[in-house]
């Protein structure tokens, strides 16, 4: 199952999570977006809102294959 990724600011990572384009990561079935960012070395406490597929979540939410999630910062986050 593959999803795909898009950060802003200090999240961006090459290879990892872009602000261009979206990158895709493969995932496993029952894998939440705290266990991706874990596994990816995002810090969740960086992160001020998930977006999956367009719509405001928790970080508990479940991936499903082709979801497209964008993470935005929190305010300050260095």
């Amino acid at each position: 199952m593959e999803i795909s990724i898009q950060c802003f600011a200090n999240l961006v990572e090459e290879g990892v999570c872009d602000h261009k384009g979206a990158v895709r990561h493969q995932i496993v079935e029952g894998e939440n977006i705290k266990c991706l960012i874990t596994r990816l070395g995002i810090p969740d406490n960086e992160i001020q809102t998930a977006f999956l597929n367009g719509r405001a979540v928790d970080l508990k939410t479940a991936l499903h294959n082709r979801d497209r999630l964008t993470l935005v910062p929190a305010v300050g986050a260095a």
